[in-house]
């Protein structure tokens, strides 16, 4: 996200997701038509990447990275660790 094309679709994607649970709990108006959503769900849209279920497995793996590179600063952008880039973000800013 340090790159400003990746930090706008970044913050777009976060807004889809926050939409949507707009337009499941019927809170406020949502921007998010289910048209939008069958588009967004072909493509493969996860819209809660990070399960709790999945909370474990990325600490272990935060484990794993701060081991071999001795820190727990792990790059947005990294390929090797991608679910833990995204993850990471999320703990720090519930």
């Amino acid at each position: 996200a340090n790159d400003p094309e990746n930090r706008c679709l970044f913050d777009w994607v976060s807004e889809q997701r926050n939409q949507y649970k707009h337009l499941q709990q019927k809170r406020d108006e949502s921007i998010l038509t289910p048209e939008r959503v069958f588009l967004l769900e072909r493509l493969g849209f996860e819209w809660e990447p990070c399960k709790k279920s999945d909370w474990g497995e990325r600490y272990e793996e935060l484990v794993e990275y701060r081991a071999k590179f001795g820190t727990a600063s792990v790059r947005e952008n990294s390929n090797d660790y991608p679910k833990l880039a995204e993850w990471l973000p999320i703990q720090k800013n519930p």
